[in-house]
């Protein structure tokens, strides 16, 4: 069992590494949260295939389409990313206008309790998946 908050330093890393202008859609969290998914069922999602064109993020790849029309559409895994993403945007409201990037130290806590629910909500639909062969 991956421990939820493998997910927030996943995040973290996400957020650090996307640049700013590649944040909407909550680009960074749904990295962060294939890359959680793949960690802690190998090989279900395969190798990550995301990038940002003018049209906005994309996924490709064996666990793409799952991935976004099930995952990114789950209620409670959005309104978590949701509230995760805008607590960051907030907490960096006066930083983020005209940043390139964001170095990982310069990052606010991210809240537990929500990538928990987050981490719990995008692994139960997975395993699901998984039983029913959809993985």
């Amino acid at each position: 069992m991956m421990p939820p908050m493998r997910l927030a330093e996943l995040l973290r890393l996400e957020l650090s590494n996307i640049p700013v202008e590649h944040w909407e859609y909550f680009f960074p969290a749904w990295v962060a949260l294939w890359r959680f998914v793949e960690e802690a069922r190998p090989g279900v999602l395969g190798e990550l295939r995301a990038g940002y064109d003018r049209e906005g993020p994309y996924f490709r790849g064996r666990g793409a389409t799952w991935f976004m029309d099930i995952l990114a559409n789950d209620e409670g895994v959005l309104q978590g990313v949701e509230r995760v993403m805008y607590g960051v945007a907030d907490a960096m409201r006066d930083v983020l206008p005209g940043a390139v990037s964001i170095r990982v130290g310069d990052l606010p806590e991210l809240p537990r309790e929500v990538l928990e629910i987050v981490a719990a909500r995008a692994l139960a639909p997975t395993d699901q998946a998984i039983r029913d062969g959809l993985l």
